[in-house]
């Protein structure tokens, strides 16, 4: 009596587990063979969903039953291979237009593995799941590319990874992120703040440290734009002078809106009048945008220069000086935009004799060279010009007349954007060196470094 109860126990167990089917998708990395392994769904219900490519899976393969697949503890898991798997999944979300098997043309089973299966879809990706940047798919990317030479290391996710220890410190390391690449990284979100000398269009929160070194810097008490004349400013004034300035830029912005912050401390190497350094001129300036447009952008711009600086010293004017201008911004692609700028520049209770208006303009182009979603490569080139309208300047210990004068300078330059952002913000790292041309240059270089911060 024991054993029929086991015999009854064990049958209705089997029953059950034979009575549930499912279709499980198949394993795609296997390649084995499965005639000997097919079993075929029993008692399954009528789904709509599957109803249609059954038929049509008749329709090609005529007296052939579905492949199914049996979760049945007694029976081993069929394997099927790639052709048919792509032939079954296709026709279940229909990548695969009705065509009825004719008797001339009958496909068989067997027949597959040497008849490959052609469609013009790819092939079926039930669960598109994002690439992680720790697995082995990663050495398919396109973009695994090492940058610079593999100074710089980047996965497949277009991350940057493997940062100095500097970069590490301010927190802007790279993380993996498993999510798909977009089209743009983020040099399309920074190419429009690429200019070094222009003033861009868009206001935006940073906070820049600012190195210029200028060499050779021409007549610097001309129209009192650098310096003060003899007698209010260094009662020595050179034909040139090298000096450096350290200035802490920070700008505040709304979306359309923004107030700006320059304070620099000032050098000047040793010259026939001695050498000095102190606070220099503070600049504040606001910015408001006008236009805002597909291809357009169109601001004002005014500054105003305050006396802080010591004239006698020659790290400050003397005067107080206001500098209104409109700035625009044209898109020529979305990686590539034009900027440009007028402003003028007005001294206010200056030297009458020495003091004069200047007119700066300049037009330059910003491009994205290289980008990733954390690191971006962004060249840019400028040229930008002053006129001075009036005023004099000192050449060789005599006063000589400088209205009219125009110096053309080059400025070419890169910034390199390294994200994601951390506790400082954005951190970008920008090079330029302007490039006085022409008879009447202001200056010979200007050596520019910028460390910034966006946030």
């Amino acid at each position: 009596m024991i054993g029929i109860s086991v015999q009854v126990i064990l049958a209705t167990c089997g029953s059950a587990f034979s009575a549930e089917r499912d279709l499980d998708p198949p394993d795609l990395e296997s390649d084995g063979p499965n005639q000997n392994q097919m079993t075929q769904i029993q008692g399954h219900e009528s789904v709509p969903q599957f109803d249609e490519p059954f038929q049509r899976f008749d329709d090609l393969f005529p007296g052939v039953s579905p492949p199914f697949f049996s979760r049945s503890i007694a029976s081993r898991r069929p394997v099927l291979k790639r052709p048919e798997k792509q032939l079954l999944f296709q026709l279940i979300n229909h990548e695969i237009p009705p065509s009825p098997a004719t008797p001339e043309a009958e496909i068989t089973p067997a027949d597959m593995s040497y008849q490959p299966l052609m469609v013009d879809s790819p092939p079926l990706q039930l669960t598109p799941t994002p690439i992680e940047c720790d697995s082995n798919e990663c050495d398919q990317c396109e973009s695994c590319d090492p940058i610079f030479g593999g100074i710089i290391k980047q996965n497949c996710c277009h991350e940057v990874e493997n940062w100095s220890p500097i970069v590490r410190f301010f927190g802007v390391a790279s993380s993996p992120n498993p999510e798909l690449c977009s089209d743009f990284g983020i040099g399309h979100e920074r190419v429009v703040f690429a200019p070094f000398e222009i003033d861009v269009t868009q206001p935006n929160n940073y906070t820049t440290l600012r190195w210029d070194s200028g060499f050779g810097l021409q007549t610097p008490d001309r129209a009192e734009y650098f310096w003060s004349s003899p007698g209010k400013g260094p009662a020595v004034s050179p034909n040139s002078i090298n000096y450096q300035d350290l200035r802490l830029v920070n700008e505040v912005a709304s979306d359309s809106v923004s107030l700006q912050t320059d304070i620099p401390v000032r050098f000047i190497e040793p010259y026939a009048g001695g050498s000095t350094s102190g606070l220099g001129d503070i600049r504040m300036a606001m910015k408001a945008r006008l236009i805002n447009g597909q291809k357009w952008q169109i601001s004002q711009i005014f500054r105003t220069y305050i006396p802080t600086g010591v004239a006698t010293k020659g790290v400050g004017t003397g005067h107080v000086s206001l500098e209104p201008g409109i700035l625009a911004r044209y898109q020529i692609s979305p990686a590539t935009f034009v900027h440009g700028e007028v402003k003028y520049w007005i001294p206010i209770a200056a030297d009458q004799g020495f003091a004069g208006n200047v007119l700066t303009y300049g037009v330059g182009i910003s491009h994205v060279l290289y980008e990733t979603n954390n690191f971006a490569v962004l060249p840019d080139l400028e040229l930008v010009n002053y006129d001075f309208l009036m005023g004099s300047k000192t050449l060789n210990g005599v006063a000589v007349g400088s209205a009219g004068e125009t110096t053309y300078n080059i400025v070419p330059g890169a910034r390199f954007v390294m994200g994601p952002k951390g506790d400082l913000g954005l951190f970008e790292f920008g090079v330029s060196n302007m490039i006085g041309i022409g008879g009447d240059r202001y200056i010979d270089n200007l050596l520019r470094f910028d460390f910034k911060f966006v946030y």
